[in-house]
């Protein structure tokens, strides 16, 4: 890329001549068809024997839909090394940069993965890149940096500046413009070509969303092991961090660290980061491995591992639950686990997924702050919002709106444990195959698009905790989900029957019973197949099938007929109802009188 990079610069000196555009058109083709790369130059000066100027440089990624403006660019070359076959910058200077990443249009009947850059890594290139180090000036001054994401995100930079070895820079977000935060970044070894290490001692901001990390001590250390070797080392450390972030927890986290060793091997075709590696995450040790295999079928192989330690370390390295804060109280024991996934760039389905935990946990002490086998016998519910009750459950034989599971027919239940938790019989809370799946839908994406919570963790979830898509509550609802199925053993089937009486199907609507009257007016054990199908359809969009369906959205028509196509397929490779079932089922449905009716033909 650099050679071609040369020769564009080159050419475009003499496209006033007929050959010289001819050429430079050449080159361009060369970059788009090799790296993808549409570029466009409108004029270069020279500006002395050593300087020279590019004024309105375009770069568009096409396969990362990312384009590149600046405005100008100017170098001065280091005249010295040129004449022995080396580019050396002694100064760069770039005005009015401007990154743009744009949306892609996201396709959900398939799940596939690209890479964010130019798509597949050659090793070559990025050999290259390790010695990088060695073309950086001492001194590089870029004036407005803007980046830009989606169309209603960005950041500024208003200027970079390396001078003498420091690092002299300005960040702000659309979301915070007033919070400018003046870093000075000391990098004498960063320009320093016979020292491959990298340390850096600085404060940083970083914004992205409404999501905020502050970073009061950062260490990085980057060494090549050899002169020309293809390993590379990178120690870091990040002290006294405050992260604010909807994403992690809806509390601020104060005094976070991480720090740890990464070990990177380059070898022909593959790039990786060896098990030798590992993070401290509050002084959590995991090692992990990342190995890119590339070839005419990509495949990417990460792996995780928690070597055996004390539950109460783990439980400590986290804010406070907010369900039982004292929680790490009353565990005592051992835990580790292993994690390894494998899967193929352009395709993530094509996978490969294991996890394994072992632990001897139990409980300190029954003086517990709740002793969850309460939920063995009958027991009243609250349902909250805003802090404030908006509805009491009764769970016992003495509430019209109460099913037993005897009370519920058997293609009901048949049907949600099918289409929420195939599992729930056969695991202990969580389910293996589920939480693979889950990990490659979100990866193929690059967003949380799929969890992996089985019946036992909505029964958590519903009873204790919120709705909101936090590591955290999902750490927590874990922590609980296994309290219930192992240490308390509250029955399958008394889960279920919890389950069923609990859930939400929409605005003041819990439980089977409402359901099945509010959208039929059945009982539960008048339901049809197609009936107990859109039931399961519900329950994961609880807030928006009602107005859709009133509405008559053309969206819920495809999707519903959809879910109800291949959920009764999946039902009868079970053998739990007939193809005559499946023959059988209306395109008109019939709701209650106050609905309507909706045609899914």
């Amino acid at each position: 890329m650099k050679r071609l990079g040369i020769l564009l610069v080159f050419t475009k000196l003499f496209s006033c001549l007929l050959l010289g555009r001819a050429w430079h058109r050449s080159i361009k083709t060369k970059i788009l068809n090799k790296y993808k790369l549409r570029i466009k130059l409108k004029k270069i000066k020279i500006n002395s024997y050593k300087k020279f100027t590019i004024e309105n440089i375009y770069i568009k990624d096409v396969k990362a839909n990312r384009v590149h403006l600046l405005k100008s660019l100017s170098c001065c070359i280091n005249v010295k090394s040129f004449l022995v076959g080396r580019i050396n910058f002694t100064f760069i200077e770039a005005n009015g940069l401007e990154i743009i990443f744009f949306k892609k249009n996201n396709s959900t009947s398939n799940l596939t993965f690209s890479p964010k850059g130019k798509g597949k890594f050659k090793s070559r290139i990025i050999s290259k890149g390790i010695s990088i180090f060695g073309y950086l000036p001492g001194n590089i001054n870029f004036n407005g940096i803007k980046i830009s994401f989606n169309d209603d995100e960005f950041f500024m930079i208003p200027f970079l500046r390396i001078e003498n070895g420091l690092l002299h820079n300005r960040v702000s977000s659309m979301y915070n413009d007033s919070a400018y935060k003046e870093n000075m970044l000391k990098v004498s070894n960063f320009v320093n070509t016979s020292d491959d290490s990298l340390k850096n001692h600085y404060p940083v901001s970083i914004f992205k969303g409404h999501s905020k990390i502050e970073i009061q001590f950062i260490e990085i250390v980057l060494n090549k092991k050899e002169v020309d070797s293809q390993e590379l080392q990178l120690d870091f450390n990040f002290t006294n961090a405050t992260i604010e972030s909807s994403f992690i927890s809806d509390d601020k986290l104060e005094n976070q660290c991480i720090n740890g060793i990464i070990n990177f091997k380059f070898n022909d075709g593959e790039i990786i980061v060896d098990e030798s590696s590992i993070v401290n995450l509050n002084q959590i040790p995991f090692s992990f491995f990342i190995e890119i295999e590339l070839s005419e079928i990509d495949f990417v192989s990460i792996g995780v591992l928690l070597d055996e330690i004390e539950v109460t370390k783990v439980l400590e390295a986290f804010p406070s639950f907010m369900f039982n804060s004292s929680i790490a109280n009353y565990l005592i024991g051992s835990i580790s686990f292993a994690l390894s996934l494998k899967f193929q760039l352009n395709y993530a389905l094509n996978y490969i997924f294991d996890i394994q935990v072992s632990h001897d946990l139990k409980l300190a002490s029954s003086d517990c702050l709740i002793d969850f086998k309460y939920l063995n016998a009958p027991f009243i519910h609250n349902i909250l919002e805003d802090e404030q009750v908006i509805k009491t459950i009764e769970l016992n034989k003495n509430n019209i709106n109460f099913s037993s599971l005897d009370g519920v027919s058997e293609i009901l239940k048949s049907t949600i444990i099918t289409t929420e938790d195939g599992n729930f019989f056969s695991h202990k809370g969580f389910d293996k195959k589920s939480i693979g799946f889950a990990i490659v839908s979100n990866i193929a994406h690059r967003k949380f698009v799929r969890g992996a919570s089985t019946i036992t963790m909505q029964v958590v979830r519903n009873l204790f905790l919120n709705h909101k898509k936090t590591i955290l509550r999902k750490f927590e609802e874990v922590i609980i989900t296994w309290s219930l199925e192992e240490i308390y053993c509250i029955p399958k089937l008394r889960l279920f029957e919890i389950y069923l009486n609990i859930i939400e199907f929409g605005p003041n609507i819990y439980g089977i019973a409402e359901a099945s009257e509010f959208y039929f007016s059945k009982s539960v054990k008048n339901l049809t197949l197609v009936e107990c199908l859109i039931i399961s359809y519900i329950i994961p969009r609880p807030k928006f099938f009602l107005d859709a369906l009133i509405n008559q959205s053309p969206r819920l028509l495809k999707n519903l007929k959809l879910y109800i196509d291949n959920y009764s397929q999946e039902m009868l490779r079970k053998g739990l109802i007939k193809q005559t079932e499946i023959d059988d089922i209306p395109l008109v449905i019939a709701f209650s009188k106050h609905l309507g009716t909706i045609n899914l033909e």
